[in-house]
């Protein structure tokens, strides 16, 4: 079981990290600051946490479908 986005495609928990990292890098973080708060003792780790495009990302989670939840 897993989150799709309307195209199927798989939304991961772990690719919210790399968004989130590419978020900080867009903003204007250090790169040291991202690594320290995603934990990586490696910044080479970090550096490509930062790759990914936080459009494509963003639009990605716009796409998934969400749950319905009753009596919300």
């Amino acid at each position: 079981m897993g989150l799709k986005a309307e195209d199927g495609s798989k939304l991961r928990f772990h690719d919210l990290r790399h968004y989130r990292a590419s978020f900080w890098s867009a903003v204007g973080a250090s790169l040291e600051d991202i690594q320290v708060g995603l934990g990586h003792e490696n910044r080479a780790t970090t550096e490509r946490y930062i790759t990914a495009d936080v459009a494509a990302v963003g639009q990605r989670l716009n796409q998934m479908k969400r749950p319905r939840l009753k009596g919300l």
